[in-house]
């Protein structure tokens, strides 16, 4: 299983994206989720608070999505379901 986190921020809103790919020995899943998080008020934040969010926040709100497309997804194909683990907040490092 890998996973890829992909962050975007603008003033109003930050879009947290997870594109995971499991290859099993009969298929390759990719499935691709987002949450996008968005504020009334123009807002401005540094890059490392906004990656913060994103590990603390935007990840923990997006993988049980994620969890739950990838088993969709190989049930309706009728393969085996990847198992995925938990993860608990703060688990999860984003590169600067």
């Amino acid at each position: 299983m890998n996973i890829e986190v992909k962050v975007g921020s603008d003033e109003q809103r930050v879009e947290v994206r997870l594109v995971g790919n499991c290859d099993i020995p009969t298929a390759t899943l990719r499935v691709d989720v987002a949450c996008l998080f968005q504020s009334e008020t123009p807002f401005t934040a540094a890059d490392s608070t906004i990656r913060e969010f994103a590990e603390k926040v935007g990840v923990m709100a997006a993988y049980p999505y994620l969890r739950e497309a990838l088993t969709e997804a190989a049930v309706k194909i009728r393969v085996p379901a990847p198992v995925m683990a938990l993860i608990r907040p703060g688990q999860v490092s984003l590169k600067s």
